[in-house]
């Protein structure tokens, strides 16, 4: 009995020993499991406020976005409202009145994008404009609020406010997600383009934590987003038609049988085609300066002119003078004084330039630099085929095309790129019965004459001479050619350079190299010695060029001459064309618009009447039969038999047409800013307004009326009011993978 008591007492302890080992198994496991839940639910939490701060990164993005819509298509309705119209009628004008020419044109005057040969809208363009506006308009906004939003957490309101433009994102009390956000494409080096169409993109790493006594439960999710910016708007087509003038002289900025004189003035600018006959001087004094008298004059002022310029005369740059042409037609460019004064620092930039006789430097400190071709083309010597007649025969120092440098020192220098024609040579202002020496030098520069003066060995006894030209003795022969005397010279000064002897070659003469240059003389570029380079297969490029000109200059851009005619044109070497003839101003068509009409229109048919246009009390010397007009911002057709005035700060958007010259001049006013911008669309509107129309009937041509001057076709692009309020980021936004990194 003792022995069974004792093996049960053992036996339940054993059991109690079992059940509390399994009991504190369970308690621990179950206490592990409870530790586990509430770290898991921690994390789940921490991952889902994480998951929060990606959806707050895409809201501000998505409100960013949605500014830089607006932006966008707000850009695209003011550039419709206030400038396509315009653009649109402007390039009717410049179709209707092209030439058909072989010279680099810039942008403004290629064929036009936006209309069709029919002058019908070419859809396609116009969106590209569009897109193109409102890309702007949005990568702007984009790049200068995208990252500041994500970085501060704050949606944008307005993108054009400045004010409360701004809300600051709210946050559950200590649910504050913190993220990062990487925005690439914000310079403009992530270009967009047909396999590259995203211009954006967005890396956001979300983190959150919070603490607690169960330990660090950080997370983090990593988004990439895309942003393609497109215009989703609407545009239309309106069917009513658009007037178009096709007389010439209202196709141009400004357009003078006089001069053009631009004195003292800031920054003179003329957005638009420039035609300048330009006034005939007498002979009086040294042909080195009266042969440059007339034309466009620029003195101690800054002239932009946007467009192309015409002269028959001489662009001249007078001394402190600055120029930026894109495209020049015109008899002579002359940068010193034409009175024989001093000239310096001046600086001229041509994009490209047809001449009818020369470039000449006579001034210190100066550059002229052409870009794009320089064609001198006029060239009257006996053995060269090129088109010439008596009429220019009868001024030979006036009508063979070279470049001059007479400057005192090396100091100014003359750059060509792309190609050069020099078609004629220089001459020495020597006097006498024999006249003016023509030289052999297609580039002359001043000092070198003396090679004239002395007859090589090989000439001797090849039936060479000396004629006597005051104050010169100088080598001839019978029938001497410009090509005999360009071999003299070439020959003179590489024997002097053989020799040892000290030649100053200047090197600031640069022109094309590698065959760009074809030159009927000799001539010098980069310091280096060149003979005549001029061959026969160059005379139909020539000839092209001088039938470009002879359209231009003579005819004022008339593209029905047929060939027999615009040869004719150039040989007579006289302009037919021009603001006396285009224009007829009689007294009944005189007209003076009131100080209240928003529209400034001036028909004056009195020649000895001025008109002055000046913004503030200046002194600009008028009397009062002269008329006067005083704002700063004019929108105007000025037609008028005599002289126009411009002084002090003036914008004039319209066209200036005078049978006199046209002057800017701020010397008694102080320096002023004189802008110019031709505008078609305005000028068409105006023309056919019933309140000008009756004034205008028969101004640009005799017999026709308005309707009977004008050309209509369908133009006019529309805003289409469809353009969704309400923007979709999601039509601009793609969300990318996203993943979790801790």
């Amino acid at each position: 009995m003792k022995k069974k008591k004792g093996s049960t007492l053992i036996t339940v302890v054993a059991i109690f020993a079992i059940l509390t080992t399994v009991g504190v198994s369970v308690l621990a496991l179950t206490t592990s499991s409870y530790k586990s839940r509430i770290i898991e639910s921690k994390r789940i939490e921490n991952l889902y406020s994480t998951e929060s701060g990606l959806d707050i990164a895409y809201a501000i993005t998505g409100k960013v976005v949605e500014q830089s819509s607006r932006a966008g298509n707000d850009s695209v309705s003011n550039f419709i409202s206030n400038q396509l119209n315009g653009q649109i009628a402007s390039e009717k004008v410049k179709m209707q009145s092209s030439n058909v020419c072989d010279y680099p044109r810039t942008d403004n005057e290629r064929k036009s994008r936006l209309l069709k040969d029919d002058y019908s809208i070419n859809v396609d363009e116009v969106k590209k404009v569009l897109d193109n506006k409102f890309l702007e308009a949005f990568n702007n906004v984009i790049r200068n609020e995208l990252r500041y939003c994500l970085e501060h957490k704050v949606y944008i309101n307005n993108y054009s406010a400045t004010v409360d433009k701004y809300t600051a994102v709210t946050f559950t009390e200590n649910k504050n997600p913190d993220f990062t956000a990487e925005v690439k494409g914000i310079d403009d080096t992530n270009a967009q383009n047909d396999t590259n169409p995203t211009k954006f993109s967005l890396k956001i790493i979300s983190s959150y934590e919070e603490d607690s006594n169960t330990g660090n439960h950080q997370r983090q999710i990593e988004a990439n987003y895309k942003i393609t910016p497109k215009y989703l708007g609407g545009y239309g087509l309106k069917t009513n038609k658009a007037a178009v003038g096709v007389n010439p002289v209202i196709q141009r900025a400004i357009a003078a049988d006089g001069d053009l004189n631009v004195k003292n003035t800031g920054d003179f600018i003329v957005n638009g085609q420039i035609f300048i006959k330009g006034n005939d001087y007498e002979s009086v004094g040294s042909i080195a300066y009266y042969k440059y008298k007339g034309g466009i004059s620029i003195d101690n002022s800054t002239a932009r002119l946007n467009g192309e310029v015409v002269t028959s005369k001489t662009l001249n740059l007078i001394n402190n003078a600055t120029s930026n042409i894109p495209n020049l037609y015109a008899n002579n460019i002359y940068v010193g004084n034409t009175e024989g004064n001093t000239s310096n620092s001046n600086n001229l930039q041509i994009s490209y330039a047809v001449l009818d006789n020369d470039l000449a430097i006579n001034s210190t400190n100066s550059t002229v630099t052409i870009n794009n071709g320089l064609y001198a083309i006029s060239d009257i010597s006996d053995n060269s085929d090129i088109l010439h007649s008596a009429d220019k025969l009868a001024a030979k120092e006036r009508s063979s095309s070279s470049i001059i440098v007479n400057s005192n020192d090396d100091s100014s220098s003359i750059l060509v790129n792309g190609e050069a024609y020099i078609m004629g040579t220089a001459y020495i202002n020597t006097s006498g019965v024999n006249g003016s020496y023509q030289t052999g030098e297609s580039v002359a520069v001043k000092g070198y004459y003396n090679a004239y003066t002395t007859m090589l060995p090989r000439e001797e006894n090849s039936g060479y001479y000396y004629s006597y030209y005051p104050p010169l003795q100088l080598i001839d022969k019978d029938k001497i050619t410009v090509f005999d005397k360009s071999a003299h010279f070439y020959d003179y000064y590489n024997t002097k350079i053989s020799n040892g002897e000290s030649v100053n070659i200047t090197k600031q003469i640069q022109l094309p190299e590698n065959g760009g240059t074809k030159s009927i003389g000799a001539y010098i570029s980069r310091g280096k010695l060149y003979n005549s380079t001029f061959k026969p297969e160059n005379t139909a490029d020539v000839v092209k060029k001088q039938k470009e000109f002879a359209r231009k200059v003579y005819e004022m851009g008339n593209s029905n001459l047929d060939e027999d005619e615009i040869i004719n044109a150039y040989t007579k070497g006289k302009v037919i064309k021009t603001v006396d003839l285009e224009v007829k101003l009689t007294a009944d068509k005189d007209y003076i618009s009131s100080n209240s009409d928003p529209n400034t229109v001036i028909i004056n048919s009195d020649p000895s009447k001025k008109i002055f246009v000046k913004n503030g009390s200046y002194n600009v010397g008028n009397t009062s039969s002269d008329i006067v007009i005083n704002k700063s911002d004019i929108k105007g057709i000025i037609v008028t038999a005599g002289d126009v005035y411009l002084s002090g700060d003036v914008n004039f958007t319209g066209t200036i047409i005078s049978k006199k010259s046209v002057n800017v001049d701020n010397s008694l006013s102080g320096q002023g800013n004189t802008h110019i911008t031709y505008d078609a669309d305005y000028i068409q509107q105006t023309i056919i307004d019933p309140k000008y129309s009756s004034k205008f009937n028969g101004l640009f041509d005799s017999t026709d009326t308005v309707s009977d001057q004008i050309k209509e076709a369908s133009s006019e692009i529309t805003y289409s009011d469809e353009v969704v309020n309400a923007i979709d980021p999601k039509k601009y936004i793609d969300k990318g993978v996203w993943k979790i990194i801790r």
